[in-house]
């Protein structure tokens, strides 16, 4: 109001304040984000090193039935082992590329507890964005029965 103490302030009007607030859903909605309220540790982006150095033991391939993956390791530091039909040993970051979040397992695939990505149990290939690339490759090999990271 003018002449009010309050002239001369830059104040946001409720309409300012209403079309900001749908102007940021927009973005969010356009960009395939959701809010799905929690509170994520954001990881630094995988790297060649991330899994650890040659020779870290992810554990007994016994440990992983043929067919299934499972998850080794905690929070930023955490691989995916694959073992798929084909008899072959896989393995990749399970930090979701989109926003560096950790994945976790939901029924047959990766999720992305914050943004919803989806990604195939056995490969990391994306199923559904907001990710546009796959979970990271890990390279691992089997040694006297257990997985192993290689360079």
């Amino acid at each position: 109001m003018p002449g009010s103490p309050a002239a001369g302030r830059n104040e946001f009007s409720r309409r300012t304040l209403f079309e900001l607030a749908v102007g940021a859903a927009g973005v969010a909605a356009l960009s395939g984000c959701s809010t799905q309220g929690g509170d994520y540790t954001r990881c630094p982006a995988p790297s060649a090193d991330t899994a650890g150095s040659t020779g870290t033991d992810l554990g007994e391939l016994s440990g992983v039935s043929v067919g299934d993956a499972v998850l080794r390791g905690e929070g930023c530091d955490a691989v995916i082992v694959a073992r798929p039909p084909d008899g072959t040993v896989t393995a990749f970051h399970a930090v979701c590329p989109h926003r560096q979040i950790v994945v976790e397992r939901d029924g047959g695939q990766w999720r992305c507890p914050a943004h919803g990505a989806r990604f195939d149990t056995l490969t990391g290939a994306v199923l559904k964005g907001p990710a546009s690339s796959p979970l990271p490759p890990v390279d691992v090999q089997v040694v006297n029965g257990r997985v192993v990271t290689r360079s």
